[in-house]
């Protein structure tokens, strides 16, 4: 994991906090595996702590991750991040299936969009929640 002040990257993904307080996730084209969420996870606790924090996934190079690497990262979303906005390519998307619509529905704001500005958008309505 590589350190700098607001920044971590891990196997997986580049992290960093931007100045809004919105927790930045790039895919770094990777497929997701149990060893890679720990990593977001103490990546993310390094960076903001234990708060949850909205959180914007760029996920236009994200391959398909294990179920177990889903499972973990969905049995701590909610203590994760009170928002989500992911960035993901129409490819992306459809092999996303249900799965942003049944977040939403269930347990946080949770939505998907083509590009950054509207996700930013969606992310600042929710950033005093």
């Amino acid at each position: 994991m590589t350190v700098g002040a607001n920044e971590r990257t891990t196997s997986a993904a580049r992290i960093w906090l931007d100045e809004e307080g919105i927790l930045n996730v790039l895919s770094l084209g990777v497929a997701s595996t149990e060893e890679s969420v720990r990593e977001f996870l103490a990546a993310k606790d390094d960076l903001v702590g234990s708060d949850a924090v909205p959180m914007l996934l760029h996920a236009k190079d994200w391959p398909k991750g294990s179920p177990r690497s889903w499972g973990l990262f969905i049995s701590v979303l909610e203590n994760l991040s009170y928002a989500v906005a992911v960035v993901a390519s129409p490819t992306t998307l459809r092999g996303m299936g249900a799965f942003p619509k049944i977040f939403d529905d269930l347990l946080i704001p949770f939505r998907v969009f083509e590009s950054e500005e509207p996700a930013l958008v969606f992310l600042r309505q929710h950033l005093n929640d």
